[in-house]
């Protein structure tokens, strides 16, 4: 994920360019498989399964 903040043609999501630009790029990196991991420990514990965000669908 942070390294779409080096490529062209790939922009970084809004909440990760915010974190960058107010903490250094090591607390942004670990923040971001962090965000990941609660949310499916929160997936898990709910018994959900994943559903693809409406704005990845419409881009697909």
């Amino acid at each position: 994920m942070l390294g779409t903040t080096f490529r062209q043609k790939v922009k970084p999501r809004p909440w990760l360019q915010a974190l960058m630009a107010r903490r250094p790029i090591n607390v942004a990196a670990v923040a971001v498989p962090h965000k990941t991991s609660r949310a499916l420990r929160a997936m898990l514990r709910r018994g959900e399964t994943y559903r693809r965000p409406a704005s990845l669908e419409a881009a697909a």
